[in-house]
């Protein structure tokens, strides 16, 4: 029996760089250049080496490449995460001063000069502008916030396209050394550029008509929405705000929460008297949610959920014969069995809710 993994699509909405204007919007995209670009970045690096920090945030980065490989259709980038925080079968203990290609790398062993961390596969298509997240069967970490901020902070310092420091004359005439960055683009973009990377999760079409359609069979309604948990300060407004919801269900978060956010998801029977009652229902439902909450519908007789937001695809691979080495999968290995589901990727991410005419 083959190892099982699942797929997630993002379709890329931007990655490059763009102006300011409103009038006269212009851009200069190339999601391969910005790819290879990466992997040039990386050569003969060591794997804390191809950490990039945000600009804006003085925090370290905590987000690494352990490898990068493509093909003519696919480019899978392997990432680690560094935390402390994980499921046992994902957290792998790294070396950060060890080289790509020769990583130091075991599993949950902790050892002098070691990190923990999770490791993370995303597998990109530069041609249809998606990339999917790659989860081994039974992993609980993506890594996809991690994915998009690492390439939106590479596009801040590609060299290719970046280069930082110039020569400026004061008003005393004396020169002055100033650090800045100056992009040095391909295409002769006017006004105040700046780098952009966006994606979103993709989904099939919803099929709230039919839910309407059919309202008479309604018997549940099932909502998922995340809340941020802020466990430094309890004098902050947005905790106040969301404590007592989450400690009447979870308990003190302090005690327990992995991250900021954390996600809830209640069930309730329901029934509609009308059409009518139930678009209300979802206008004001839509006027106080947020873009990440959803809410389905569960129908008499029918086993499926029926999502406002639409359905996630997911596509699930059998992968033979792959195993990991030193607590990873071989990057190259899991490229080539990805590889061979082209088609079936392909198709699944067409069946999503996105302009065709992108694609």
């Amino acid at each position: 029996m083959g190892l099982k993994f699942s797929l997630r699509y993002f379709y890329i909405e931007r990655c490059g760089y763009f102006n300011s204007s409103r009038i006269n919007k212009l851009k200069y995209e190339n999601i391969t250049a910005t790819l290879n670009n990466i992997k040039k970045y990386i050569q003969n690096k060591s794997i804390e080496e191809t950490g990039i920090a945000n600009n804006n945030n003085k925090q370290p980065p905590t987000t690494f490449i352990l490898d990068i490989n493509h093909n003519n259709d696919f480019w899978l980038f392997t990432l680690w995460n560094v935390t402390d925080k994980g499921a046992a079968n994902e957290m792998i203990s790294l070396n950060p001063k060890s080289k790509i290609g020769n990583l130091e790398s075991e599993e949950i062993t902790a050892g002098e000069g070691k990190k923990f961390g999770f490791v993370s596969y995303f597998l990109i298509n530069p041609e249809h502008r998606f990339y999917a997240t790659l989860l081994p069967e039974s992993a609980e970490y993506a890594g996809r916030k991690e994915f998009d901020q690492y390439i939106k902070n590479f596009l801040y310092i590609d060299p290719d396209f970046v280069s930082k420091g110039r020569t400026q004359i004061s008003e005393d005439k004396t020169e002055i050394q100033m650090e800045c960055q100056q992009y040095t683009l391909p295409n002769n973009i006017q006004g105040n550029i700046s780098p952009h990377f966006f994606s979103h999760l993709l989904k099939s079409p919803s099929e709230v008509d039919y839910v309407i359609r059919n309202y008479i069979k309604i018997t549940k309604i099932i909502n998922q929405f995340y809340t941020k948990i802020n466990t430094e300060s309890e004098n902050k407004k947005q905790y106040i705000n969301t404590s007592y919801l989450v400690k009447k269900m979870f308990g003190n978060p302090k005690l327990f929460t992995p991250t900021e956010y954390i996600n809830i998801k209640s069930i309730i029977d329901a029934t509609f008297s009308n059409e009518a009652d139930l678009r209300d229902w979802i206008e004001e439902w839509k006027s106080f949610s947020e873009s990440e909450d959803d809410c389905g519908f569960k129908l008499k007789g029918d086993s499926k959920i029926y999502w406002l937001r639409g359905n996630i695809i997911t596509t699930k691979l059998d992968i033979n014969s792959i195993k990991k080495v030193k607590g990873i999968y071989p990057s190259l290995e899991l490229l080539e069995s990805v590889s061979q589901y082209k088609h079936q990727i392909i198709a699944d991410f067409r069946n999503a809710n996105v302009d065709q005419s992108s694609i």
